[in-house]
């Protein structure tokens, strides 16, 4: 099976690596501190330089993260022109025969036409300690900004 590094140019998998490495410490940030996170993104614009996005959980107390990550998929998809790549980042908790695994997910999306998602496992320990994070395992994603072309 060709990895998706075959399918893009190597400025690409540059981009696409350097959008993982950005997005991924704010959620290491946020656990170690809190415990949890509210899904948020990463976008890289034309000229290279990468930006934060956020949206205000609004006054309910615990809003679903599928309704954040949502808002998130729209609000950059509005953008998709004027990026070369992004990175949705949400908490989530992994089914298994065993017991939960607590994951960090980030979405790492390109506009030539790839899309990986990356698990990063982690166990919490103590309040405001930071959890041991596992190493990432990679697969493909699913492509929203850029869909395939028939």
């Amino acid at each position: 099976m060709a990895s998706w590094r075959d399918e893009i140019s190597a400025e690409a998998q540059a981009e696409c690596d350097r959008m993982f490495d950005v997005a991924l410490p704010h959620a290491q940030e946020m656990l170690t501190d809190f415990g949890e996170f509210y899904p948020y993104a990463m976008k890289m614009l034309d000229d290279g330089s990468t930006q934060g996005v956020a949206i205000k959980p609004g006054k309910v107390a615990r809003p679903r993260s599928r309704t954040m990550l949502e808002t998130l998929y729209e609000r950059l998809a509005a953008e998709a022109s004027a990026l070369r790549a992004v990175a949705f980042v949400a908490d989530v908790l992994l089914t298994s025969d065993t017991s939960p695994i607590d994951a960090i997910r980030v979405d790492v999306e390109h506009r030539e036409g790839v899309a990986i998602a990356v698990l990063v496992p982690y166990v919490k320990k103590g309040e405001h300690e930071r959890p041991d994070f596992g190493e990432p395992h990679a697969a493909r994603g699913v492509r929203r900004l850029w869909p395939a072309t028939a």
